[in-house]
């Protein structure tokens, strides 16, 4: 055992899977806020922003519900359910802020068209879990590869 490795004793304690999703959800809601702050930028420096804006807000919400998908796959040991759980963390906060009373809104969805935006957000995130996976299996596997 070398010097450096007896100073630093291994003492990480794995986290959980509701630790994990719910760190995952957060970084994913706040890194939306900020996606969609700066695409309301970018929305509002074309001459006509309102037709931008439900496109813009779509990518917002699927770009980080795919980061928040990414993240909680990180070091898990159950990455697909971590990413289904941190999607659904998601839809659920959606589903939280769509019942505050806003101000009336001039724009509603078919009841069949906002569910299968709902699953879309769900199954971006899993997308996302997935690619993560993806790459964690490639790199384990030239790493066994190299050891034999």
């Amino acid at each position: 055992m070398t010097k450096r490795a007896q100073k630093r004793p291994h003492t990480h304690t794995p986290l959980t899977l509701p630790y994990r999703c719910t760190v995952s959800v957060c970084i994913a809601v706040c890194g939306g806020i900020l996606l969609l702050l700066l695409l309301t930028a970018v929305a509002y420096s074309q001459p006509d922003p309102t037709v931008l804006a439900r496109p813009m807000a779509l990518i917002a919400l699927y770009v980080s519900s795919l980061a928040g998908g990414y993240m909680a796959t990180k070091k898990s040991e159950h990455p697909i359910l971590a990413s289904l759980i941190t999607g659904c963390g998601i839809v659920l906060i959606q589903l939280m802020l769509s019942f505050v009373p806003w101000g009336k809104s001039a724009a509603t969805l078919a009841p069949l068209l906002s569910i299968g935006l709902y699953a879309t957000v769900v199954a971006s995130s899993v997308f996302g879990g997935w690619l993560n996976t993806k790459r964690l299996n490639k790199r384990g596997s030239r790493h066994n590869k190299r050891r034999r």
